[in-house]
């Protein structure tokens, strides 16, 4: 009973500190982490009704069993920069853009931008303290001096570029501090494997996005006025999650098959 109250306690404490998220945008009253802080913690007067969206998998998901083309990379990179430039207008610096925090919507026909736990509103202000995010990802200014602007989460977005684009990350290594080493002082190797598949067009964009010194990244807003996405043509990734879901059910169907074929063909050679 005792562990109980303390229970009840630390929720209602982490629910009153996830309030602030509420006037940031009405989409962030559906986070399922904040329905559960709200609600185990019995908060009177707060009425929360949950409307999920299904998404299919994450982005992460996708990168790991597809070689993306240039025309889904820019989907892609375009899809996200759009949800960037919306909350970014609405002084909201989401601070921990990852593949994993991207989701496949409508089969792969929209990107959506999630988990915005550690994301925080300004007023205004162009830089704010930046304590977080996930390395391999996180911009190296957040190393250095632990301040970020909204051009941190841009750096982000040109993390997940390069992966897309190159088949590998750009600074994520075996140690956080081989992580964060590489981040501050080494540049992303542009070179071998699926890199000479890529136009210059499309490596300048993420390169930029990699800059060391983040004022002179692209804005959100100036990414996607970038000759490479105004100009190339997007596709979206229906078309390659309808074929890994044909092959899956193929790889089912067989597995069935020659499943019941054996056991049928061991019950003959025993009946001989």
């Amino acid at each position: 009973m005792r562990r109980s109250q303390h229970c009840r306690g630390v929720f209602a404490h982490e629910a009153r500190g996830c309030l602030h998220k509420l006037p940031i945008m009405p989409s962030c009253a559906k986070e399922p982490e904040l329905q559960g802080h709200c609600l185990a913690a019995n908060l009177p007067g707060l009425h929360l009704f949950t409307l999920q969206e299904k998404c299919d998998r994450s982005l992460k998901d996708f990168l790991g069993s597809h070689s993306a083309s240039e025309p889904q990379i820019a989907f892609i990179v375009s899809s996200i920069m759009q949800g960037l430039a919306h909350i970014h207008q609405q002084h909201v610096f989401h601070r921990d853009i990852t593949d994993g925090n991207i989701l496949l919507a409508d089969c792969g026909r929209r990107v959506v931008i999630c988990d915005f736990d550690l994301s925080v509103q300004t007023s205004g202000a162009s830089e704010v303290v930046w304590r977080c995010g996930t390395p391999g990802f996180v911009a190296p200014e957040i190393f250095i001096k632990r301040r970020g602007t909204a051009r941190s989460d841009v750096f982000s977005v040109g993390a997940i570029a390069f992966f897309a684009a190159c088949g590998k990350h750009a600074f994520m290594r075996e140690t956080y501090k081989a992580t964060c080493h590489a981040t501050i002082n080494e540049e992303p190797d542009f070179w071998g494997g699926q890199v000479l598949q890529r136009s210059p067009a499309c490596l300048s964009l993420i390169d930029n996005m990699l800059c060391k010194q983040g004022f002179l990244r692209p804005s959100a807003a100036e990414a996607l006025m970038s000759d490479w996405l105004d100009q190339t043509e997007k596709q979206d990734l229906s078309k390659a999650l309808l074929r890994t879901q044909k092959l899956v059910n193929v790889r089912g169907w067989c597995k069935r098959n020659l499943g019941c074929f054996n056991l049928r063909y061991a019950g003959q050679t025993s009946a001989e």
